[in-house]
C-alpha cells in the first residue's frame, strides 16, 4: 500500500466550523479539580469544557445599535469570522462555580461565602446572562441523613438566589458516581439555555424583513446551530430546518460570477450545505445528502469569482468532494450504501482531479504575477467576515472610491493577497493525501481499473516532484498488469515514464529493461515518433564507454 502522507491544513480551514457542536461548560474557581473533573467524565461527548479562574474575564458583548430603517441597511457581510470559535470554546452556556467544603466549618458561615461567590460573579458578569451552577466538592460523605443533606442544599441555593437544580455535590469518594449525575445535570442545564438563546435569536429574525437575504441566512444559521445544541442524537429536524432555510436565502443573493463577493458565497454556502449533508447522513438520509451534495456542487461549479482566480475555485471545488468524502467514510448509514458504483474513493479522486488543476492554474498565476518565491512569514491580515478577503478598513475604503478605482484596487488586492496564501501551499502534498485516500477506498470495494487507474495519476505526482524512486515503484506495479492483459497502449505509456524515472536514478540495467521491452515488435508501433529518438540515445549513452580504450602503439 502506497504510504500516507501527512495532511495538509489549508483543506480544513473550516473544520471548526464543520464539526458537531457540543454544549460549553466552565469550571470556574480551584484550579486543581478542574483535571480531575474533565477526564473522570463519562465519555459521553455531550459536554465541553473549559477552565478559569475565579476572577478571569469572559468576552463581552459588543453593544449593537438598533435598526430603524431597514431599506437603507447594508449588512457588511454574512458570518462573522470568530462567530464559532467564540461559542465553541469563549461563551458557555453553564458557568459552574466550585467550592471546596471544609466539612469542620460551619455551615452558615460556608453558606454566605458561596452566596458572596455567586453574587461577585454576577456583578462582574452581568452583560452575560450565564446559567450560574454551584458544585460543592465534598472529600467525605456527610454524616447528616440524605433528605437532610438535601434540604440544606436547597437552603443555599435560595440564600445564593439559585433554583435547587443548581446546586450540585460532587462526592469524592463516590466520584464515579456524582460524576454522572453531574454529566447528566449540566447536560440538561445546557440544553435549557440553549433553548433559551434559540428563542432570542428567532425574535430577533423575526423583524428583519426577507427581502435582507443575508440577515436571513446568518439567523437562521444561528438558530440551526443552537437547535442542534439542545436537540438529541437523531432529532435534529429543527437543526436541519433552519439549515435549509439558510442555504435557501443564500442562493437567492444575487452576485455577479465574476465578482470578488463570490468568494464569500461559495464559503457560507460550502458551511452551510455540509451542515446539512452531515445531518442527513446521520438521520440514515443517504440519498438525501447524495441529491444535495449533487445540486449545491451543480449551483457553484460556475460561479468562479474574479477570471484570474480559477486556482482558488478548483481548490474550493476540491475541497467540497474531499469533505463529502470524509463525511461518507464517518456515517454508519453510507457505509451501508457503499459499493463499486458509489463510495468516497469517487470523491477523493473527484477531488485530486480538482486539486491537479488547481496546481496547474496557481503555478501560471504565480508565474505570470512574478510570486512564484514568497517569503514563508508574510502575514495576512485578517478579515471580520467568514469568506471575506479584505479587512474592514478596506472594504470601507472602496466604498468610498470612485467605482472604477474602488472596484479595479479592490480586486488586485484580493488577487494578490490569495496568491500569497496560495504560494505557500503544498500542492503536491495534498493531491497525493487525495489520492492515497481513493487508492485505499478502492481496495476496499476491490475496484481493480479504478485502483490501477488511481495508482498511475500518484505515479504521475510522484515524477512531478521529483521522487523518481516512488514513481518508478508505482509505475513497475501498474506494468505488471499491463503486460498479463496485452494492453500495449497503455503499456509502452507507462514504460516511457518508468524509463525516465530509472535515468533519473542513474538504474542503468532497469533503463536498459525498459528500453528493450519498448523497442519489442508489439510496443514499438505505439511509441510517438519524439520518443523512438530517446530510445536511441539511451542504448547510444548507456552502452558506449565514457572514455574510449586507449590505441596500441604501431
Amino acid at each position: 500500500a502506497p504510504c500516507t502522507p501527512h495532511p495538509s491544513r489549508e483543506i480544513m480551514a473550516l473544520d471548526n466550523w464543520l464539526k458537531p457542536p457540543v454544549a460549553l461548560v466552565a469550571l470556574v474557581g480551584k484550579n486543581e479539580i478542574h483535571q480531575v473533573i474533565i477526564d473522570n467524565m463519562p465519555k459521553l461527548k455531550r459536554l465541553h469544557f473549559i477552565s478559569k479562574d475565579l476572577y478571569d474575564p469572559f468576552i463581552k458583548p459588543k453593544m449593537k445599535a438598533e435598526i430603524k430603517d431597514w431599506d437603507t441597511f447594508t449588512p457588511k457581510g454574512i458570518l462573522k469570522s470568530n462567530w464559532m470559535d467564540k461559542h465553541r470554546n469563549a461563551i458557555p452556556a453553564v458557568v459552574c462555580l466550585l467550592y471546596e467544603w471544609d466539612e469542620g466549618k460551619d455551615w452558615n458561615a460556608q453558606t454566605i461565602t458561596v452566596s458572596a461567590m455567586v453574587n461577585n460573579f454576577r456583578v462582574r458578569n452581568q452583560e452575560r446572562n450565564f446559567e450560574v451552577v454551584v458544585l460543592v466538592v465534598r472529600h467525605r460523605n456527610a454524616r447528616e441523613d440524605e433528605g437532610h443533606l438535601e434540604e440544606k442544599h436547597r437552603s443555599m441555593g435560595r440564600d445564593a438566589g439559585l433554583s435547587s437544580r443548581c446546586i450540585l455535590v460532587l462526592t469524592t469518594t463516590d466520584l464515579k458516581a456524582s460524576l454522572k449525575r453531574m454529566e447528566e445535570q449540566l447536560h440538561s442545564l445546557s440544553c435549557r439555555k440553549y433553548k433559551e438563546i434559540y428563542r432570542q435569536v428567532k425574535r430577533r429574525k423575526d423583524r428583519v424583513p426577507r427581502s435582507i437575504r443575508r440577515m436571513q441566512v446568518r439567523y437562521h444559521f444561528k438558530m440551526g446551530f443552537y437547535a442542534e445544541l439542545f436537540s438529541e442524537q437523531g432529532e435534529r429536524e429543527v437543526a436541519l430546518s433552519h439549515y435549509n432555510s439558510s442555504y435557501s436565502y443564500l442562493n437567492q443573493i444575487k452576485a455577479h460570477k465574476e465578482s470578488e463577493s463570490v468568494i464569500e458565497l461559495k464559503t457560507v454556502a460550502e458551511l452551510v450545505a455540509f451542515k446539512i449533508v452531515y445531518l442527513q447522513l446521520q438521520m440514515n438520509r443517504v440519498k438525501e445528502a447524495i441529491e444535495h451534495f449533487r445540486t449545491h456542487i451543480n449551483t457553484y461549479r460556475g460561479h468562479v469569482g474574479i477570471p484570474s482566480l480559477l486556482f482558488h475555485h478548483h481548490a474550493w471545488l476540491s475541497r467540497q468532494y474531499r469533505t463529502f468524502g470524509e463525511f461518507w467514510e464517518e456515517a454508519p448509514a453510507a457505509q451501508r450504501h457503499s459499493n463499486k458504483v458509489n463510495n468516497s474513493g469517487y470523491y477523493y479522486q473527484a477531488a485530486a482531479d480538482h486539486e491537479i488543476r488547481r496546481k496547474t492554474y496557481a503555478r501560471d498565476a504565480l508565474e505570470a504575477t512574478g510570486m512564484g518565491k514568497l517569503q514563508p512569514d508574510t502575514e495576512i491580515p485578517k478579515s471580520e467576515f467568514l469568506g471575506q478577503v479584505l479587512t474592514e478598513a478596506e472594504q470601507s475604503y472602496r466604498a468610498h472610491a470612485s467605482a472604477n478605482q474602488g472596484t479595479s484596487l479592490h480586486q488586485h488586492v484580493v488577487v494578490q493577497r490569495l496568491l500569497t496564501i496560495e504560494g505557500k501551499h503544498d500542492h503536491s502534498e495534498t493531491i497525493l493525501v487525495l489520492l492515497t485516500r481513493a487508492y485505499e477506498n478502492f481496495k476496499r470495494q476491490r475496484c481493480s481499473r479504478m485502483i490501477l487507474h488511481v495508482a498511475s495519476l500518484m505515479a504521475a505526482e510522484y515524477l512531478s516532484a521529483q521522487n523518481f524512486a516512488m514513481a518508478k515503484k508505482f509505475y513497475d506495479r501498474i506494468a505488471r498488469t499491463y503486460r498479463k492483459e496485452n494492453w500495449f497502449n497503455i503499456l509502452s505509456a507507462i514504460l516511457l515514464q518508468a524509463l525516465d524515472c530509472a535515468k533519473n536514478l542513474n538504474q542503468t540495467r532497469e533503463a536498459i529493461n525498459y528500453s528493450l521491452e519498448l523497442i519489442s515488435p508489439n510496443l514499438y508501433s505505439c511509441i510517438p515518433p519524439e520518443s523512438t529518438k530517446g530510445l536511441a540515445s539511451t542504448f547510444h549513452r548507456k552502452l558506449t564507454p565514457a572514455t574510449p580504450p586507449p590505441l596500441l602503439d604501431p
